[in-house]
């Protein structure tokens, strides 16, 4: 699933490049900046969540995806996830600011 997101952020940088030099790039780094701070935020509300006894044994007793959230194992990666896709999509939106000041300080 890290590989599906690692390509598509690939791909959304790549694409940007071909077809959208022409919009408003400010937009676009704003939206990703802002998608990429929610991203970072997710472990820390999720552990804010499980914190309580009685929502950690509600969860941990549910169905198959969320039986496993009560190990360590299971939630360090999700973290990590969250945080490489954070990360990512700010990176990228950032990348693409310097971009679009480069090529208007150019012309």
């Amino acid at each position: 699933m890290y590989l599906v997101v690692a390509v598509g952020l690939i791909a959304l940088y790549y694409w940007y490049k071909r077809f959208f030099e022409g919009w408003n790039s400010q937009f676009l780094t704003y939206v990703l900046v802002g998608i990429g701070s929610v991203f970072l935020s997710f472990p820390i509300i999720l552990e804010a969540y499980l914190s309580n006894y009685d929502y950690r044994m509600w969860i941990i007793q549910g169905p198959d995806p969320f039986d496993k959230m009560g190990g360590g194992p299971y939630l360090l990666s999700k973290a990590a996830g969250w945080l490489i896709i954070g990360f990512g999509l700010i990176i990228i939106g950032l990348q693409l600011k310097i971009r679009a000041d480069k090529k208007s300080k150019g012309n």
